[in-house]
């Protein structure tokens, strides 16, 4: 059984990370501040009901409170408002933008300069194992590897197949979007692919299972948002999984479907 002592500094430890994570968010997101307010309140509430130690409590959000402008000042200096001027080429099989979209630019080109909160630097895990600092270490990677996506690839003719010189892709399935375009910057590493093999990572470590039924309402089959092509509401869909690595699986394939990646991302 854990002493006074232990258990006062457990609830101190939890006290601060939600303090910290809502001072942050709060100031990032400031318009959701009355969301985030009754997130914040409802756990501080129930900590405070499963222990009398609220001394520990009380700690805990003072240290939250001193540490989230720490992160925020890092976070701000860390480089990833840089710009640079980036020259692309014409090379077969290098990035190159959207050839329906000619305006657009190189997305992420500075991010390997970017200072993680974990990693060493975002090259640690340029091609695979991608979890901590998944943001700064898959744009790092892109620019790495520089490999052109779909709408370039399949117009040139890749891997010995023909050219299909109109070859479009369905593209990002936004809300009455005009047309579909594919994301300004490499394919490799799938930025979605990699997002959700943390997310899903986390989830298993934190159930210690993988096997746990859930579901899953998108925004874009919510019965509201417009399809581009056929200009008419989408059906509301709910997707049922079995466990995490089903829906992870399909979260990554669903860049093959969409278009923007090939298989081997």
């Amino acid at each position: 059984m854990l002493s006074t002592e232990e258990r006062q500094k457990q609830f101190a430890i939890a006290a601060s990370i939600i303090e910290s994570a809502y001072q942050i968010v709060s100031a990032l997101y400031p318009k959701q501040r009355p969301i985030f307010d009754e997130v914040r309140d409802a756990y501080l509430k129930i900590i405070r009901r499963n222990t009398t130690l609220h001394a520990g409590i009380n700690q805990g959000v003072t240290t939250g409170q001193l540490i989230a402008p720490y992160i925020l000042e890092i976070r701000r200096i860390d480089k990833s408002d840089d710009r640079a001027v980036y020259t692309s080429t014409n090379q077969p099989g290098y990035h190159r933008p959207d050839p329906t979209h000619s305006n657009q630019g190189f997305l992420g080109v500075t991010w390997e300069n970017v200072k993680p909160f974990l990693l060493n630097s975002g090259t640690q895990f340029r091609a695979s194992n991608i979890i901590n600092e998944t943001a700064t270490a898959r744009l790092d990677s892109k620019y790495f590897y520089n490999l052109w996506r779909p709408i370039v690839g399949i117009r040139q003719r890749a891997s010995g197949n023909s050219a299909d010189l109109n070859w479009l892709p369905l593209g990002a399935p936004e809300n009455d979007a005009s047309d579909s375009s594919t994301t300004e910057f490499s394919f490799y590493v799938s930025g979605h692919a990699t997002f959700g093999l943390a997310i899903f990572e986390v989830l298993r470590r934190f159930y210690e299972t993988d096997d746990i039924p859930f579901e899953f309402h998108s925004d874009e089959y919510n019965g509201k948002t417009m399809d581009s092509i056929t200009r008419r509401a989408r059906p509301a869909r709910t997707r049922r999984y079995r466990s995490f690595t089903q829906a992870e699986t399909e979260n990554f394939l669903s860049r093959v479907y969409l278009g923007v990646h090939w298989r081997i991302d």
